[in-house]
């Protein structure tokens, strides 16, 4: 059931909250694709597809729908991911704030270290923190409302007052030269360009990737 849930939030926030009955094979491919950057496990995947496909059976049995769009999309492989977790010391932490500054003239530099600030802080996913839109962010309760996790759940991030302050310094400087609605996110940068600073400064300081 839950993985059904997870499905029908996506389509509410990314799909236009469209009825799941009309869904195209390449929007129910978008959905399992998403989950995959994510960084969904093969089983996991599958278990969500087993579920989706579980649905469309039940209407397609009543004869509500002509298809089911599952029916034209591979199988994902249950094969589990290994993933190392890396912790760091707090002297690398400071040394790492040493070497990428908030510099807000640089604007990769600049959003790395906000990524870096607001990672330590919220143990958010890379994904879900560079998802983030100005219209999330609650100053007073110091919070990033409604951010979309790891297989699809819904949570506040946590963030300090220094963290506040970066994002009000940021906010300021890019609206001198920009007109930023709310519903724009956060960081203008890639992720691999915000990865590239992290890898080539985190291997000055004894981090691998």
């Amino acid at each position: 059931m839950q993985n059904l849930k997870r499905w029908a939030v996506y389509v509410a926030k990314y799909q236009d909250n469209k009825n799941l009955l009309t869904l195209s094979v390449d929007e129910v491919t978008e959905f399992l694709a998403w989950c995959k950057k994510q960084g969904n496990s093969g089983v996991t995947i599958c278990n969500k597809q087993s579920a989706i496909s579980s649905f469309y059976d039940v209407y397609y049995k009543k004869g509500l729908i002509e298809k089911k769009p599952t029916d034209f999309i591979d199988r994902s492989k249950k094969k589990e991911r290994v993933t190392q977790q890396n912790y760091l010391s707090l002297e690398q932490i400071n040394q790492l704030r040493e070497l990428v500054p908030f510099n807000l003239n640089r604007t990769t530099m600049c959003e790395t270290r906000l990524f870096i600030e607001i990672a330590l802080k919220s143990t958010g996913r890379i994904s879900a923190i560079m998802s983030i839109r100005w219209e999330q962010i609650d100053y007073e309760n110091m919070l990033i409302r409604d951010v979309v996790e790891k297989e699809g759940y819904i949570v506040d991030l946590v963030i300090d007052e220094t963290i506040c302050d970066m994002l009000k310094q940021y906010y300021e400087f890019r609206s001198q030269t920009e007109d930023i609605k709310m519903t724009d996110k956060v960081f203008k940068s890639s992720k691999s360009g915000i990865r590239l600073i992290l890898s080539t400064r985190g291997e000055k300081i004894g981090i691998k990737n």
